[in-house]
C-alpha cells in the first residue's frame, strides 16, 4: 500500500507517539475507543494504528517512515 497524506483535520486528537504510548499504557485508549493514524506535525497518513499495536512492536513500528512521529486519534 502506498502511503498517502492529507492535512490534519480540524477534529480528533493530534499527539506525539510518546503521548499515545502513555495513554495506551494507562488504559486511556483501547481498541474499542477508536482508531489512529500515523502522522507528521502537519499531515496525517493513511497508515492505521490501534492501541493494541503498542504491545506488538512489529505492528506498532510497521516499518513506518521515521518522520511519522505523531498519531492522529479519532474516538468512536
Amino acid at each position: 500500500m502506498k502511503t498517502k497524506f492529507e492535512k490534519l483535520p480540524n477534529y480528533g486528537t493530534h499527539m506525539s507517539i510518546a503521548d499515545f504510548i502513555s495513554a495506551v499504557n494507562t488504559g486511556f485508549f483501547t481498541n474499542d475507543d477508536g482508531i489512529g493514524f500515523y502522522a507528521t506535525k502537519t499531515h496525517m497518513s493513511n497508515i492505521q494504528i490501534f492501541p493494541s499495536d503498542v504491545y506488538n512492536s512489529v505492528n506498532f513500528w510497521n516499518g513506518h517512515n521515521k518522520e511519522l512521529n505523531y498519531i492522529m486519534w479519532f474516538n468512536k
